[in-house]
């Protein structure tokens, strides 16, 4: 009854889908380069002994030679070899020295010097390792299992019918997968912003970028530069009130500077940590009024900084009145920076 139930031709069957992927591997480039690589070295391996048997003859040592055996008066006709002896008269010459050449050779003490040989050991190359090879696809093929049937079911065991074709559950589209929702404080994209929104985002980088440039340190970073900086510059300044006075100035302000703190610019605040000391000078003639710009003694290191001094200097002029208007007055501001009068925790640094 069991073997009823397979077909006659399963052999047939397995004997042909085997042929049929024998077939197919064997066209494959990788068997056929396989099976011609096989084929030339067998007859390599066949013929090769053959060509070293001709090559390698063995000498025949037994051959016969025929021999002559002449008579006196052929012999004497033969010619005689010998070795003509050297006339006594001739003398071997003399080699000639050769010429000395101007350069001198180097020492051959230095060639013999064992340090000049100790070249680093160099590690050997690490080990090759080559992928597997895998079959092709046609060769790679199993062949079924076979399942061991019970010569006699048991009584209690009905045959069952088959199984029906489960139902398969429809796609679900995009339409039924819940959207997450969209937070409203999150920064809008590129090509939903409006034209005054991009303006607006192109002007905050362009004044980002004034910013980095002036709060970028550029001073003097030693204390004995500064100092050559700063008696260079109180140099070229006294030179300048000189031709702006005509010696009509009164300097005590040179040797009592004004000290002035709580300038800091809030912009600066991402930029600059710590104090920062600078030193300028202003002519401020008889009715109050600058003759020059305030000239930088000992600079910040950053332009912003100095900028601000500047017009710090400028504004203290116009409201405060130095001297009694007879006399030129030369004064010196001395600036302390401190970030702590403008600057809270909270500022990012850049």
């Amino acid at each position: 009854m069991s073997n009823s139930l397979l077909p006659k031709n399963t052999s047939n069957v397995f004997t042909q889908e085997t042929l049929e992927k024998v077939l197919v591997a064997l066209r494959q480039p990788f068997s056929i380069a396989v099976l011609a690589s096989v084929g030339v070295h067998g007859l390599l391996w066949a013929a090769l002994p053959n060509f070293l048997a001709e090559t390698e003859k063995i000498p025949d040592t037994k051959q016969r030679v025929q021999t002559v055996e002449l008579s006196p008066a052929e012999q004497s006709q033969l010619p005689q070899f010998g070795i003509n002896p050297i006339p006594q008269t001739l003398t071997p010459a003399k080699p000639s020295k050769p010429a000395q050449s101007a350069t001198k050779l180097p020492d051959p003490k230095l060639y013999n010097d064992p340090s000049l040989y100790n070249f680093p050991i160099l590690e050997p190359p690490p080990p090759i390792v080559f992928p597997l090879l895998g079959l092709p696809p046609g060769l790679d093929f199993k062949l079924p299992p076979i399942k061991k049937t019970p010569s006699k079911p048991p009584a209690d065991q009905a045959i069952k019918p088959p199984k029906s074709p489960e139902k398969t559950e429809p796609k679900k589209t995009d339409a039924d997968t819940p959207k997450t929702p969209v937070d409203p404080t999150a920064p809008a994209r590129l090509d939903k912003l409006s034209p005054e929104q991009l303006t607006a985002l192109r002007q905050q980088g362009e004044r980002l970028g004034q910013l980095r440039t002036l709060y970028t340190f550029n001073g003097p970073d030693t204390k004995e530069k500064a100092g050559g900086v700063f008696q260079a510059n109180a140099t070229t300044f006294i030179d300048l009130a000189k031709k702006i006075t005509g010696g009509n100035a009164d300097d005590s302000r040179l040797k009592t500077p004004e000290r002035v703190t709580g300038v800091f610019p809030k912009e600066a605040c991402p930029f600059v940590r710590g104090f920062r000391n600078a030193s300028f000078a202003a002519i401020v003639k008889p009715d109050g009024t600058l003759a020059e710009p305030p000239t930088v003694l000992l600079t910040t290191g950053f332009k912003g900084l100095d900028n601000a001094a500047i017009d710090d200097i400028t504004s203290s002029v116009k409201n405060k009145k130095f001297g009694d208007g007879s006399k030129f007055q030369l004064i010196r501001f001395d600036f302390i920076f401190d970030p702590k009068t403008s600057c809270s925790a909270s500022d990012k640094r850049a």
